[in-house]
């Protein structure tokens, strides 16, 4: 992607050997650290410390499917973050590019040549 090589491998029940995400993972990696991003910025512009911010996300799997039924982002604002800012925050928080993208896929055409 662009100039950087990104490495990816599968779990050993899979014939990987686990060194690297699965392609998944990079999905939920993109979402949260796109969230963690936001955040931080969000912060900076308001000179609020970021000291403690974090991002942690979970996920729900259907067992029959194996498909992902639930993400849950959790922030973990710094301690001391102004009341003020909470609804701003969270506003801010659903502007991430990539839940937007999720929310409303594009279309995928595959093409073999």
């Amino acid at each position: 992607i662009k100039e950087f090589t990104v490495q990816t491998d599968h779990p050993k029940a899979s014939g990987g050997d686990e060194t690297n995400p699965t392609p998944f993972d990079y999905y939920f990696v993109a979402l949260a650290t796109c969230t963690g991003v936001t955040a931080l910025n969000f912060c900076q512009i308001r000179e609020i410390s970021t000291e403690g911010l974090k991002v942690t996300l979970d996920n729900v799997r259907d067992p029959e499917t194996n498909m992902v039924t639930d993400v849950t982002l959790e922030v973990t604002l710094p301690e001391g973050f102004p009341d003020k800012y909470k609804n701003a925050i969270k506003k801010a928080l659903e502007q991430c590019t990539v839940k937007k993208h999720i929310l409303n896929p594009p279309t995928i055409e595959t093409i073999i040549k």
